[in-house]
Formats: C-alpha cells, structure tokens, sequence
C-alpha cells in the first residue's frame, strides 16, 4: 500500500512533469522524503512553489514554514527576480525565459 509520502511524492513528480515539463529533481524528491531542506539551488524552491500552483502569498507562507527563511530576500538574486516573476502573476514557462535572458539558468 502507498503512504501518505509515496501519494504526495507521485503527485508533486506528476505536477512537475505536467506543468513544468521537466523531471522532479532528487533534492525537492529527497525533501518530500522528509530530508530537512538545506542550502539549495533556489530555483528548485520556486520549481516545487510552480508546480503546486501557488500564488504569490502562498509561496511566501511556505518558504516561511517549509524553508524557514524570509521569502523574497531581495539581496539574492534568484529571490529578487521571482519576487517579480510571481507578483506579476507570470506563467512557469515566462519565468523560464526571463531567467535564461537574466542569466540565471
């Protein structure tokens, strides 16, 4: 039988494939797992944000609960363009090209 974990795990695999058209990454798997997220690359942050479908506020609540950091820590780069990205209400597949001309990608 599926636990809880092996339910969510498939679901946030399958999101990650529907919406982002791209495979779930071994740290955002390992996190759901229960591994306590550590420094990361901070895209997979907002991947895994993307991918449940959360919106600006519900994206800062989490990083505030799951991440237990400040979201939209304007000093790094990566949080300050998607604090734009996601208060403009910008797609995945927008956010994407905006970090490829940024250069984050």
């Amino acid at each position: 039988t599926f636990s809880d974990t092996d339910i969510m795990l498939s679901e946030v695999k399958r999101r990650f494939t529907d919406i982002l058209g791209k495979t779930c990454p071994r740290t955002v798997r390992d996190w759901i797992r229960g591994t306590t997220p550590g420094f990361t690359n901070h895209l997979n942050n907002y991947d895994i944000c993307y991918a449940l479908e959360m919106n600006y506020a519900q994206t800062a609540e989490f990083f505030q609960k799951y991440y237990l950091t400040l979201p939209w820590n304007c000093k790094n780069k990566t949080d300050a363009i998607f604090s734009g990205i996601m208060l403009q209400k910008k797609t995945e597949q927008e956010a994407y090209q905006i970090t490829l001309v940024i250069g984050l990608l």
